[in-house]
Parts: C-alpha cells; structure tokens; sequence
C-alpha cells in the first residue's frame, strides 16, 4: 500500500456525539499504524523537490505494531543513529510517544520529521491534532494550514479545522470549514456529526436534521447517529 493509501485510511473511532472536544481525539487518529508500512515516498510542499523515498526499521514498525512502545522506541532510535534525518522514522517515534500519553515528544519528533522533508498528510493532520490536545490552537491551525499546502485538497485538514473553531466556539468558522470537509469527502461522518451540533447551537433544526439523515443514508447502523436523530425528532 502506498504512503498517500496509507494517509487517506487513516480512520476514527466512533465519537460520542454529546462529548465531542479535542482532548482525548488525537489518540483515536492515529491508531491506523498498519497502513504505513516501510518504504514510503514522499511528496515535498515545493514541487521543485525531488521525491524521495523513506525506509525504516521493519522489526522497529513490528515492535510498535504489536503494542511493545518501549522497544518500538528503542530499537527506531537505534535506526537513526545511522540515519539521523530519516523522516519517516522521526514520525513513528513520534507516534509511539503520543501511544505512550507524552504529547510534547510527539509535537517534537512530528516537527523534526517535517523539517527531515517527511511532509504527508496524515502526520500534518495528526500534528494539529496533538497541538489541539496541549491547548496550543494557533500552532494547531498552523499545523493544519502547512498541511494545506501540501495538499489543499485533503478533507481532513478542513476537519480539524473545523474541530479547532468548534472548541473556541468560533461556529461560523467551524462550520465553514466543515462544509469544505464535506464537500471534498461526502462520507466525512464525524464532520457531519459535528456540524449538524452546531446546527442545533444555532437553531437550526432542520438542517441539523439533514446532516444526521445523511450519515444514516450513508450508514444506516451508526450508533450515534441513530440516537441523535430520536432527540432532534422529538417534539
């Protein structure tokens, strides 16, 4: 599976839509660790770069795939020595320590790794995301934006986004950018969760109505989305 496969798969797990908030989400985003493999390309902000391609420690991938974070780590260090501005190897350590609860290793290592050239989707995403999780919200729209630049056509940017303005309480903003994440990927749902709340924070019944139909269109069994429908429903 490709790199650019890999970032797109990244999924969530089921929200409860009553408590939705940034802390406690990024953990949820980045669990997908299968889909990133060992050889990856990646494609610079810059055009004028050269795709390059990375190659960690398969063993190291497998210690973090089975849930041993400390040797994970440990042994993707080991890696670096020889490979000290391996992009791809900076991310995973980063992944691991944000498995592990330290948030501010997992910005630290996100951030070597993008300076290493290591620029893809997922790790912008999941950058913005952990900056959310420290509270630190313009350097996660920051995170999200320099993700927009590598490929402003990436519906998950726009989500985060959406989640930031969503937490300041910023509707306008958050439900602007929320549309734009659906109107890139219908089948967004977490998205449409979020805006049909804040629909609903603006009275706006009807079309928070509409959001929660969609996603049962598209998923008829969600949980969430069947239970959020019986309360708007109710007289």
């Amino acid at each position: 599976m490709s790199d650019d496969q890999s970032s797109k798969s990244v999924k969530r797990n089921s929200l409860r839509h009553s408590e939705l908030a940034l802390t406690g989400i990024q953990c949820l985003l980045v669990i997908s660790w299968c889909f990133w493999g060992c050889a990856q390309t990646v494609q610079p902000s810059k055009p004028v770069m050269a795709v390059k391609e990375w190659v960690c420690d398969p063993e190291a991938d497998e210690r973090l795939k089975a849930g041993d974070l400390e040797a994970g780590i440990e042994r993707h260090f080991s890696f670096l020595k020889n490979n000290p501005v391996n992009g791809l190897t900076l991310y995973h350590i980063g992944y691991a320590y944000g498995r592990q609860g330290d948030f501010d290793k997992e910005v630290e290592y996100y951030e070597k790794a993008i300076r290493a050239g290591y620029q893809k989707d997922g790790l912008f995403f999941n950058l913005g995301m952990v900056y959310g999780e420290l509270q630190e919200y313009e350097k996660a729209v920051d995170a999200f934006q320099r993700g927009l630049v590598v490929n402003p056509k990436y519906s998950d940017h726009y989500f985060g986004l959406g989640l930031l303005y969503h937490k300041t309480e910023d509707l306008i903003q958050a439900e602007s950018f929320l549309l734009k994440a659906i109107g890139l990927n219908p089948k967004n749902l977490d998205a449409r969760l979020f805006l049909s709340e804040i629909y609903v924070a603006q009275s706006k019944r009807e079309k928070a109505l509409e959001q929660v139909r969609q996603i049962l269109a598209i998923d008829p069994e969600h949980p969430v989305a069947r239970e959020y429908l019986k309360q708007l429903e109710e007289p």
